[in-house]
């Protein structure tokens, strides 16, 4: 029977099995750090965030066969896991799970662009990562290619490809210690049979050899040793038969830890570790390899050499302690964030957003007779952003404003208000030029909300001529009103002392430290459910309430 995996791990599987372009580590994190985590409101959130289209519904297990692959299943269990089905076979083999299925679907339909810019960044530093990782064993390989080329024969060849393996197969079974899992691994480790687990073996007592040194890190030092010495040293020396004679000599030792191996497997554990036993495998292969060398003569008892045994000791002394150090780092790395993702499960907790939000200071945000509106006026939600003319930061921090109303079109009351700019009584001034046009070309136009939010972005990402040349103006308009409005603005700033730009208010409270702009993304929904709650109007989504 196949293993549960997470939740967010389901999705991220999902979701890339559609080609839909989201990052994995990213799309994993969201849900695992979302406050209600362990149901099925953090899938359609983290959907929702990343604008997925997507469907949500209950059917009968009769009518289960109706529905086109892939889509995934929601269990009723105790965390709430997922299974993913993507075609008939996969169906067949879950058929178990199905006992816990609580006849919940989703399915998601495929995009070709997300547009979350969080997403994005995590994809490029993926992206980034294979192609360094790819490049590096191509360079390695190349190098160890060009090195056997120069003494070619079996034994170099037996023992550079055995070490090869057994680096992999290091690789692998470190990278599970650390949680890692790779898709096709986890399907070998899971099939054949309910005594095979590499998990359970893994984990157990007996893959400990003292202290944090593990059955895992013992493989990886050992292996990567090897390679080391018959890929790199050995061709390169005059007189290799001495790291020949040490190899063989490791070889007798390995019999008696296959027997321990497989003794632990098949009595104590009662469980089979495949990883496991392709270790056992390749230990065999490298001792009757040192059996061959000393009956064909190629190497004798007296071939030793203290320059090649010191040099070994050395080298896997090295080898071993960089392994141990980087594991203990990446270990560290994944407890911070787990950790951080603890933390913004309190975070991201509308109630507690709102407590913090309440002991803020307070302001009033009443609507000016003319306000630069970015969202819609009748939204629930009120968020207001108080910038400057000069405000290098402003840029970034508007296009986050404004995708937060793309996010829940129609939910979002946007307001964006200037902090008045010392030029404003200059002819020809950015500020005189911005107000100008406003006012006799934007205010109270059918289009008024997209065109403010155009001219708002122009300001930023232009230049300042260009921007004066695109919005001059033939028509002169009265100075008062644009002083009367800049006056007005600049009281609200002067009454709260507004001095830091960007800023941003909410539901007439300024945002919290700690909290950005970009984190009202994740608030957003339970904060326009606790509105509509308080002022008793039914809320729609179905997803929140399964």
């Amino acid at each position: 029977m196949q293993k549960l995996v997470s939740k967010e791990k389901v999705l991220s599987q999902y979701l890339n099995y559609l080609d839909i372009p989201v990052s994995s580590s990213y799309c994993e994190k969201l849900v695992a750090s979302h406050p209600h985590h362990t149901t099925l409101l953090s899938i359609a959130d983290t959907l929702k965030l990343l604008g997925v289209p997507n469907k949500i519904f209950r059917i009968k297990r009769e009518e289960l066969e109706n529905i086109s692959f892939p889509y995934v299943l929601h269990l009723n269990t105790d965390s709430g896991e997922l299974i993913a089905i993507m075609d008939s076979k996969d169906l067949e083999e879950k058929q178990p799970f199905l006992e816990d299925w609580d006849g919940v679907v989703l399915k998601a339909e495929p995009t070709p662009i997300i547009s979350d810019e969080e997403n994005q960044s995590h994809i490029s530093k993926e992206r980034d990562a294979k192609i360094s990782s790819v490049l590096f064993v191509a360079a390695v390989a190349f190098l160890l290619f060009l090195l056997f080329i120069q003494n070619i024969s079996w034994v170099y060849f037996s023992f550079l490809i055995t070490a090869a393996a057994g680096t992999v197969l290091g690789y692998i079974l470190v990278a599970k210690d650390l949680g890692i899992e790779y898709k096709a691994v986890m399907s070998f480790c899971n099939k054949g049979g309910m005594r095979t687990s590499c998990d359970q073996v893994l984990g157990s007592q007996d893959a400990k050899i003292f202290g944090r040194v593990t059955f895992s890190d013992a493989v990886l030092s050992y292996f990567s040793f090897q390679l080391i010495i018959v890929g790199l040293i050995a061709p390169v020396y005059e007189n290799p038969v001495g790291f020949l004679w040490v190899l063989s000599m490791l070889s007798v030792p390995a019999l008696p830890i296959i027997g321990y191996s497989l003794y632990s497997q098949f009595f104590k554990l009662q469980y089979w570790c495949k990883l496991c036993l392709f270790v056992d495998g390749i230990l065999m292969i490298q001792a009757v390899l040192g059996g061959l060398m000393y009956s064909m003569a190629t190497i004798t008892v007296a071939d030793y050499s203290f320059f090649a045994i010191g040099v070994s000791i050395f080298l896997f002394t090295v080898v071993s302690s960089l392994i141990f150090l980087l594991k203990l780092k990446l270990a560290a790395g994944k407890r911070a964030t787990q950790a951080e993702i603890k933390a913004n499960r309190i975070k991201y907790n509308p109630s507690v957003f709102s407590w913090l939000l309440s002991q803020e200071k307070q302001l009033n945000i009443t609507p000016f007779d003319k306000e630069l509106q970015v969202g819609s006026p009748t939204g629930s939600i009120k968020i207001v952003m108080a910038a400057s003319f000069s405000c290098i930061h402003c840029k970034k921090s508007f296009q986050k404003f404004t995708q937060l109303n793309e996010l829940y079109p129609g939910q979002l009351n946007l307001v964006f208000r200037f902090l008045p700019d010392k030029e404003l009584n200059n002819k020809g001034s950015l500020a005189k030029t911005f107000w100008g046009y406003w006012l006799l070309q934007i205010y109270e136009d059918n289009e008024e909300i997209p065109r403010t939010k155009q001219l708002i972005q122009d300001k930023f990402t232009l230049s300042s001529d260009t921007f004066k040349e695109k919005y001059k103006q033939d028509k002169n308009i009265d100075d008062k009103l644009i002083e009367d409005l800049s006056y007005q603005q600049a009281k609200w700033f002067d009454m709260y002392d507004i001095k830091s730009t960007p800023s941003f208010f909410i539901q007439d409270h300024q945002l919290p430290d700690g909290y950005q702009i970009n984190d009202l993304k994740r608030l957003i929904p339970g904060l326009i459910e606790a509105s509509q709650e308080k002022n008793n109007q039914p809320f729609v989504p179905f997803s929140r309430h399964l």
